[in-house]
């Protein structure tokens, strides 16, 4: 028997999807769907979906680890020339962020 296999993104507009797809064999199918495709077209637009939404968060962890380290380099040099600065912007900062 033969199944059809969808991946996202692709260059066909299926069931309002654009996805790639192939007909394999019964005996292809485990191999296919452990290597990322996808039974139906949804699923693949689905699972295309939440492996870019994390690698948005990822993204958004790695700028909110470079910024605090930022701002503690910062904070280091400017003790070390002296200069004086509020550090009740740093307060006021953390009531601001969500």
């Amino acid at each position: 028997m033969s199944f059809m296999v969808f991946k996202a993104p692709g260059s066909n507009l299926i069931h309002g999807v654009m996805v790639d797809f192939k007909v394999i064999d019964e005996s292809e199918i485990d191999e296919h769907l452990s290597n990322g495709w996808s039974r139906f077209a949804i699923e693949a637009d689905q699972a295309l979906a939440a492996s870019q939404q994390a690698a948005a968060d990822q993204k958004a962890i790695q700028l909110d680890d470079s910024a605090a380290a930022s701002r503690a380099e910062i904070e280091m040099q400017l003790e070390k020339l002296g200069v004086k600065y509020e550090r009740r912007i740093q307060v006021l900062e953390q009531r601001v962020k969500p």
